[in-house]
């Protein structure tokens, strides 16, 4: 099972583990524990915002999160706007 990108468990296909672990997880994602640890890791920008995370949390996409047609930098940053 993986969110983002981010393998949590690895099991047979079709075991059935997603429909236990899914339902545990979004539940979890609205937790203040897991403001608090995103928080406690320095991983604030890179978490899915909640209720518990302060109001500019929720307004600032770090560079590397933007898709690179919204980028806006001229490479120095080392990210390049698509060139369409």
């Amino acid at each position: 099972w993986s969110r983002a990108g981010t393998t949590l468990s690895i099991s047979k296909k079709g075991s059935g583990l997603a429909d236990v672990l899914d339902p545990c997880i979004e539940a979890f994602l609205e937790t203040e524990s897991y403001y608090t640890i995103c928080e406690k890791y320095g991983l604030t920008s890179d978490c899915f915002v909640n209720d518990f995370f302060p109001e500019s949390a929720a307004s600032v996409t770090p560079t590397y999160n933007l898709k690179t047609s919204e980028l806006t930098s001229d490479c120095s940053s080392g990210y390049c706007k698509c060139p369409m």
